[in-house]
């Protein structure tokens, strides 16, 4: 367990939680208070908790809180001018899933959408063998065949497009299994055993956001079952606590001899809270910055389809980040990723007097994707798995992590969010003789001038 100060962690949870119990209080609608609650709790454990251990620096605590405020206020701002626009695409949305649950479309989705996770497994090599026995992963070499874009296949990479753009297709189409949590639970665990299948390799964090995601569902579709659904996470927690980090020691090929429970809460608060010590205070020390061309061309770039042009030259700010704190090149042996924190990526960034327009960005980005469906109701899974990117993965992995979530895999549900909300508006203006509606502001005015 780190050494932490006392006082110091007592006044980061303190203001934390002040500062928590406000937005809560500001913030509109019960996804809104959600997303914007987890952020701050993600926040808290992967960039504040651990700014209490004497390694970090007295200035990395107040760009902590500099960078929460940041966040919280642009959220708040944004949410409020997107208000209008949310809810008209609330009304786009349901219109177009008007009967969703009686149309065998949205079931075969789900399907289609395991079936493309299997592709890998039967092109270019038949590999079936390794759902019944799942390789171990070299990870060094997958890190290598990265950068230099060996092993990669075309019709592999464009089954794995096709994945990303039908994933949030797949989240609605969850929602005819709401009544069947155990079946939501079986296609998100499929969908990641397919992947450890075909890689050998699964991310800790990856089952996290599953679990994440059906907890956020149940908790808000069943809201009577809140005191349940609270009581067995608390059981369950040792249980998760042990295998997340037996899972860690095994993936790793270590020994799980003389695993406690005790044990396991200490080593999985010890990495999940030292990112302030070991990645950001190196970072404020180096005063390293991202080249910000390099990084604009990253962003701008996203959405290229990296199979048809190859790699294009840009900032990768976590592979940089990690050659830092290693002093290695990527791919040299020994080397690996290490995820910065969204305080330290911040700095590294935009630099130490300029982080906090970083946290401006990220509640700008919250308050944005959450608008397009959180007036939805059918979307709930869709808008459990954001909420659970923008707490989770956004603030272990930071904004490298999420951003290309947010931009390749909705890029196909951005066009389909426009074309419905363009179908609604030139349906309400259309009444049924073929001109204006009434109330379009193209219809004739009415007796005295008024419309």
């Amino acid at each position: 367990m780190p050494d932490f100060q006392a006082t110091t962690l007592a006044v980061i949870l303190l203001g934390t939680a002040v500062i928590a119990a406000c937005a809560w209080a500001v913030a509109r609608g019960t996804w809104s208070r959600l997303l914007l609650l987890g952020i701050i709790a993600g926040l808290l454990v992967y960039s504040g908790i651990g700014a209490a251990v004497p390694e970090v620096p007295a200035a990395y605590r107040v760009d902590y809180f500099a960078l929460l405020l940041a966040i919280v206020f642009s959220y708040l701002f944004f949410e409020r001018l997107f208000g209008a626009f949310s809810r008209r695409a609330g009304q786009a949305l349901e219109r177009a899933w008007d009967g969703m649950e009686s149309r065998r479309s949205w079931s075969a989705l789900i399907w289609i959408y395991l079936l493309l996770h299997l592709v890998p497994l039967l092109y270019p090599a038949m590999r079936l063998g390794q759902l019944l026995s799942p390789p171990m992963a070299d990870v060094a070499t997958r890190l290598l065949e990265r950068f230099s874009g060996e092993g990669t296949n075309p019709i592999a990479k464009l089954a794995e497009y096709a994945q990303w753009l039908l994933m949030p297709f797949a989240y609605i189409a969850l929602y005819k299994l709401r009544r069947r949590m155990w079946a939501v639970m079986a296609v998100l665990l499929a969908v990641l055993y397919l992947r450890l299948a075909d890689m050998g390799y699964l991310a800790r964090s990856e089952l996290g956001m599953a679990l994440l995601v059906v907890a956020l569902a149940l908790w808000v579709d069943r809201p009577r079952s809140r005191k349940r659904l609270l009581i067995a996470s608390l059981a369950l927690l040792p249980f998760l606590v042990t295998a997340f980090h037996l899972y860690s020691v095994v993936r790793m090929k270590g020994s799980v001899e003389g695993m406690t429970f005790g044990g396991s809460l200490a080593e999985l608060v010890r990495q999940e809270t030292s990112f302030p010590a070991s990645v950001a205070a190196p970072i404020m020390a180096s005063q390293a910055r991202v080249n910000l061309r390099d990084y604009m061309v990253w962003m701008v770039t996203l959405p290229v389809p990296k199979v048809l042009t190859g790699e294009i030259a840009g900032a990768r700010i976590n592979y940089e980040i990690s050659e830092l704190i290693h002093n290695q090149n990527r791919g040299e042996a020994g080397w690996y990723i290490v995820l910065p924190g969204l305080v330290g990526e911040s700095i590294y960034l935009l630099g130490g007097s300029f982080f906090w327009l970083h946290g401006i960005f990220i509640g700008f980005l919250a308050a944005l994707v959450l608008a397009l469906v959180q007036s939805a109701p059918k979307a709930l899974f869709l808008l459990a798995y954001i909420v659970a990117l923008f707490s989770y993965f956004l603030n272990r992995g930071g904004i490298a992590g999420v951003l290309p979530e947010l931009v390749n895999s909705f890029m196909l549900f951005y066009l389909y969010l426009l074309a419905s909300v363009w179908r609604l508006a030139g349906s309400e203006g259309r009444k049924p003789g073929g001109g204006p509606a009434p109330n379009h502001p193209l219809a004739p005015a009415a007796p005295g001038g008024r419309p």
